[in-house]
């Protein structure tokens, strides 16, 4: 059975860190969310940020 296309497509965010720190993590993060850099393992604001769609499933029926 097929799966749903919220099922199967989902985003991704690439971008940068205000230390300055790119980061690559699924889901939506956008402008000013805060994360936990993983490199200095503390709290970042994000300052750009890109969000992509993923539909990696789909390619594969």
């Amino acid at each position: 059975m097929m799966e749903s296309l919220d099922e199967v497509i989902q985003t991704a965010t690439i971008g940068e860190l205000e230390c300055d720190c790119p980061f690559d993590r699924d889901g939506t993060h956008p402008v000013g969310a805060w994360m936990t850099c993983s490199t200095h393992r503390a709290a970042a604001r994000v300052v750009h940020a890109n969000t992509v769609l993923r539909a990696e499933a789909l390619l594969a029926v």
